[in-house]
């Protein structure tokens, strides 16, 4: 992640081009959590879709399934005009994406007649810290610029597990 209050930094690699056009589209991660929950209470027993619960590949399930209920629309869009390298040899630019409030978001980047990529970015605010103990573990929520503790911070954990209720028989228990 990149911290909030700054322009996030990308890298992008192209060539031939003279100007591509980038937007922000926002992911909605409260939604995404609230359903890998329901999925999760739903109790699908010994066929636990990988996908349904593996949030840190939402930038997947968005490009690759078309999950575009997760995008409740756009945070910016600006354009960037490029510079060729002769005989067709790729070149890299740094681009600061115009967006600083916290958050998840799905950048697109259109070449003008061309290729279209993307990428998922992480704007953070704060940032959770965890140390393993004997026998616990201890979290520290932060300021993501900082390093300052945030005072009486919420921290809501969820998790899942499969446990074997009888001989060959697979239940599964939201821990």
């Amino acid at each position: 992640p990149q911290a909030a209050g700054q322009a996030p930094v990308l890298d992008f690699r192209f060539r031939n081009g003279n100007q591509v056009a980038f937007e922000a589209h926002i992911v909605d991660v409260p939604k995404l959590l609230n359903d890998v929950k329901a999925y999760l209470r739903a109790n699908p027993g010994n066929r636990v879709d990988w996908n349904q619960v593996n949030v840190q590949n939402v930038g997947y399930r968005l490009v690759e399934q078309q999950q575009n209920q997760y995008l409740v629309g756009k945070a910016a869009a600006w354009n960037v005009d490029l510079k060729p390298r002769p005989n067709h040899v790729d070149d890299r630019i740094t681009v600061k994406a115009p967006i600083k409030k916290p958050g998840a978001y799905l950048i697109t980047a259109q070449m003008a007649n061309g290729n279209l990529s993307r990428i998922l970015v992480w704007v953070a605010d704060t940032v959770i810290v965890k140390k393993q103990l004997d026998q616990q573990s201890l979290y520290y929520v932060a300021d993501a610029v900082t390093g300052t503790p945030v005072d009486k911070a919420q921290v809501e954990f969820f998790g899942w597990k499969t446990q074997q209720g009888a001989p060959n028989v697979n239940q599964f228990k939201v821990v």
